[in-house]
């Protein structure tokens, strides 16, 4: 996802475009179907893997500098609602 999540990563220019009218075919090209999957199960696999979460550790260097791109992806794949779920998860692990 590091490579993948940057700031406007669909090129929309305007901040606040309508979800509704990005065509799916936009957002696919734009973000990968793996980077999709990754934005909605990377904390499953943080669990899963047993990883530490810490100040200094990965994850905590991912949220730092991705965060809202993260964000950004979920909501521009149609997920936002899942996006609460998937921190409370993170919080636990």
């Amino acid at each position: 996802m590091n490579k993948h999540l940057e700031t406007d990563m669909c090129k929309l220019i305007k901040p606040g475009t309508n979800r509704a009218t990005i065509s799916s075919k936009h957002i696919d090209s734009c973000i990968p179907r793996e980077v999709q999957y990754a934005c909605l199960y990377w904390v499953c696999h943080i669990q899963q893997a047993e990883m530490l979460i810490d100040g200094d550790g990965p994850v905590n260097a991912f949220l730092l500098q991705h965060f809202l791109h993260w964000l950004e992806a979920v909501s521009l794949i149609g997920r936002t609602s899942d996006s609460l779920n998937i921190l409370k998860s993170l919080q636990s692990a």
